[in-house]
């Protein structure tokens, strides 16, 4: 006997089988890749930004994940201030080592579990591969992010 599901439930099932999938390895990518320098669980250091409950997310909006494959891909140097403290003393590199597979968990970490943002938010393994083949300049990262304060 065949089980005849909605669409809507299919496809619910299937973000909600996506989420899982990509929640179990995203904390752990996240501590040996972006740790060191933005803190556990994205709390921030004196040397990189925090990556958790800022409302820098909420304030990219639908371009949250623009950003976020841009600064993995591209790096990030500049003085900024995140909240207000002053930041800039330390660039960050271009992140080559993960896969792009990996850096999709990462972002879901980063995005989703610690930002509380949505599926929707969080790019695609293809997204990582494109901008490392073509990073986006640190001046037009720096205009995104200051373009949304």
């Amino acid at each position: 006997m065949r089980l005849k599901l909605p669409m809507a439930m299919v496809a619910f099932c299937l973000v909600v089988a996506s989420g899982d999938a990509l929640a179990g390895q995203g904390e752990t990518l996240y501590e040996a890749t972006c740790g060191a320098c933005h803190g556990p669980g994205g709390v921030g250091t004196t040397s990189a930004p925090p990556i958790a409950g800022t409302d820098l997310w909420s304030r990219l909006g639908g371009k949250a994940g623009a950003y976020l494959t841009g600064v993995m891909a591209a790096g990030m140097s500049g003085t900024f201030l995140s909240g207000t403290s002053p930041y800039g003393n330390q660039p960050m590199p271009a992140q080559l080592s993960p896969s792009p597979e990996d850096m999709v968990q990462i972002a879901y970490y980063i995005l989703v579990e610690l930002n509380g943002g949505s599926m929707d938010d969080v790019p695609s393994a293809r997204d990582f591969a494109e901008a490392r083949e073509n990073p986006p300049s640190i001046a037009a990262l720096t205009a995104l992010r200051n373009e949304t304060q």
